[in-house]
């Protein structure tokens, strides 16, 4: 593991545990979690400093922010790439942030980077803003709450660090990458400049 970063005061160094590249799209995705400290023992990270985090990765925030899950299959590659156990380090990552939040409007639930809400995949009788608070969402990659929060469905649940203080939350950055621009494209650009020089 990499110390990455400390995103805010009193928040924990952000940590990337595992990058990976989901060959349909080619967008970039990180696990990352938080450091454990005296004051943070288990770990983990608040879906604000996972957002703050996600969106200092590039200039643009656009393209890079907490993960929007789109279909069922993206979906089941991020839960295929990001086992709830990672052998090499011996880590849990069973409660996962998301990028869809209903912060700023309550019960309207949007992606953090302003794409089109086209897919969800709550568990039962779920969101529902438990505490009045609940305006985060996260991805449950464990069975241990079946049947109530099947393994792979998602849940509202308040910014902290933990999920109940016994299990810490990790997020999924997704880095969308900037199309190259296209042979003909150059080609274009080439000849306009060449025009130019010319005049």
């Amino acid at each position: 593991m990499t110390l990455a970063a400390i995103v805010a005061r009193d928040e924990p160094a952000i940590i990337q545990v595992k990058t990976v590249v989901n060959p349909d799209n080619g967008h970039t995705y990180h696990l990352i979690s938080g450091e454990a400290t005296s004051n943070n023992p288990l770990g983990g990270v608040t879906w604000s400093a996972a957002d703050a985090y996600a969106k200092s990765l590039s200039s643009d925030v656009t393209l890079s922010g907490l993960v929007s899950i789109n279909n069922a299959a993206e979906q089941n590659w991020l839960i295929n790439q990001f086992p709830s156990t990672h052998s090499d380090q011996g880590e849990m990552h069973q409660v996962i942030w998301i990028g869809l939040n209903d912060r700023h409007d309550e019960g309207v639930y949007c992606w953090e980077n302003g794409e089109k809400v086209e897919h969800t995949n709550w568990a039962a009788n779920l969101p529902n803003d438990l505490d009045g608070r609940e305006d985060f969402v996260y991805l449950t990659n464990t069975s241990m709450f079946d049947p109530f929060i099947p393994h792979g469905t998602w849940n509202d649940y308040h910014d902290e660090s933990s999920f109940f203080g016994a299990m810490p939350f990790s997020a999924i950055i997704e880095v969308q990458s900037i199309p190259e621009p296209s042979s003909a494209l150059l080609l274009l650009l080439s000849v306009t400049a060449f025009l130019r020089r010319r005049r």
